[in-house]
């Protein structure tokens, strides 16, 4: 894949100089206050007490890109803001090469899996996790058949694996905390996406299907035993968009059902939508446990434009996940696996608009519910505001 990109990036040398070019940017910065209950600070970090905290920052969702056009090439170069680090990352970098009535398209993108919702608090967190999905931009090959304004595609996109291993003991009653990194996989075929987006005057209909497998090898022993299983990742969604009353009033319905989601990297930043590896030391013999997780989220959104400079927008979301390990290694005091955990959130946001400039006041509440064993884990409320700067 790293050719690819290379490549991308020599085509893109290539063709600016006779081509179309074009610059965008978006510097969008954040003022949020975060209020916490007893149960969710207690739930994050063992101290039972209330919490508001405030947090100023240039958002990540910030960024500078470049579009250039040549004949019936097009391409696209996107510089992000990391704030883990301070540095730059490249976010958006592809070409596409138009044909007839279809096209190539290589590099990273995220087309078809950004299944999100417009909410901007906390870099443009869109519900993800909370009834929203996204993986972010991925390396891909996709290929795009058009028929009229319907669109068929296809998208052949790098394996991603984020399945950690868990070591436990017989004491252990709460989640394990991550360990060693996954040298077990066999990745022996890329993820797969499937779309068809069907576009009408005032509705849009946008199915996807996403696939991924993958093998836990001979090399990952327990009980002296060789364990070669394949482990299966997939992902249907549907996203429904109406357009109302002169495209004044916009409705969004999105749904989803799927198998181990998190180990094609989405799910945001919830673990419990992952399929894992378990391995426990009982009685100084390592037992093996792998875990399967199955999950449903949906997220609505309604949008109204009371003028050309001012609109409104409520969302509200709701996910839902089942883990349970498979217990495969049969032994009477294996240590057995199984969790069902929900989420519900809603935000209320306005955004008024000056030219380029607006401001997107926030706010905004997420119910973590119960855990599996029963313990509050507590609400959050926010309140803030986005100013972004467009150009």
């Amino acid at each position: 894949m790293r050719k690819i990109l290379f490549i991308v990036i020599l085509i893109l040398v290539c063709t600016a100089l006779t081509a179309q070019v074009t610059y965008y940017g978006s510097a969008r910065v954040g003022f949020w206050y975060d209020m916490t209950d007893e149960d969710y600070n207690y739930f994050q970090t063992g101290i039972k007490q209330n919490r508001t905290s405030y947090n100023q920052s240039l958002q990540e969702d910030s960024h500078l890109g470049i579009n250039i056009t040549h004949w019936n090439l097009t391409a696209k170069a996107e510089f992000g803001y990391n704030s883990y680090n301070n540095s730059i990352k490249f976010d958006y970098l592809w070409a596409r090469r138009d044909f007839r009535n279809w096209a190539v398209v290589v590099g990273r993108d995220d087309f078809g899996s950004r299944l999100l919702a417009n909410q901007v608090y906390r870099s443009g967190l869109g519900l993800d996790g909370y009834g929203g999905l996204t993986t972010g931009p991925v390396d891909q090959v996709r290929l795009e058949v058009r028929a009229d304004r319907d669109l068929f595609y296809l998208a052949f996109i790098k394996p991603e694996i984020s399945l950690p291993v868990h070591y436990t003991n017989d004491y252990v009653l709460i989640d394990p905390t991550p360990g060693i990194e996954m040298f077990y996989v066999d990745r022996f075929m890329p993820r797969i996406m499937i779309g068809y987006n069907v576009r009408r005057d005032h509705f849009t209909l946008k199915p996807m299907f996403m696939y991924q497998a993958f093998i836990l090898n001979d090399d990952l022993m327990a009980n002296n035993k060789s364990y070669d299983n394949i482990k299966v990742s997939w992902l249907f969604a549907v996203t429904n968009e109406f357009h109302l009353l002169d495209d004044r009033l916009n409705l969004r319905l999105h749904a989803h059902h799927g198998q181990n989601i998190g180990n094609m990297g989405m799910g945001g930043d919830f673990s419990r939508m992952v399929g894992e590896i378990y391995i426990r030391h009982a009685h100084s013999v390592p037992t093996l446990n792998t875990a399967h997780a199955l999950c449903i989220g949906a997220h609505f959104t309604a949008s109204y434009d009371f003028c050309e400079n001012f609109n409104m927008t409520t969302g509200i979301g709701y996910a839902t996940s089942s883990t349970t390990s498979d217990r495969i290694i049969y032994n009477p005091d294996d240590w057995f696996y199984k969790h069902h955990d929900d989420r519900l959130a809603f935000y209320v946001q306005g955004v008024k608009r000056i030219n380029n400039f607006s401001i997107i006041p926030e706010m905004g509440m997420f119910f973590e519910r119960k855990n599996q064993f029963g313990w509050e884990q507590g609400n959050k409320m926010y309140i803030g505001t986005q100013l972004r700067f467009d150009f």
